[in-house]
């Protein structure tokens, strides 16, 4: 339920970045991010994962930047200047 209010919040603003986790009750966020990008295919998007399930991240196309666990402060902030340029 909570997915698809996301969802419903993206078609009613846009937001400037997508940040997604890839493990989350329900879908994945590769999941997230195919269904975003049928609404907005150009958002800025980054996929904070633990995994290395690299054949299932291939699957997206576009603005995105994988972000690998554990991960600093800072580089979060690098990757989304980054996106955002």
């Amino acid at each position: 339920m909570a997915r698809l209010a996301g969802l419903a919040l993206i078609k009613a603003e846009i937001p400037d970045l997508l940040l997604v986790d890839f493990a989350m009750p329900g879908m994945t966020g590769v999941d997230v991010i195919k269904a975003v990008q049928k609404i907005k295919p150009a958002l800025p998007t980054i996929l904070a994962t633990g995994y290395a399930e690299t054949d299932t991240i291939d699957q997206v196309a576009g603005p995105i930047r994988v972000l690998r666990k554990p991960f600093q402060i800072d580089q979060l902030a690098d990757v989304i200047q980054d996106l955002l340029e």
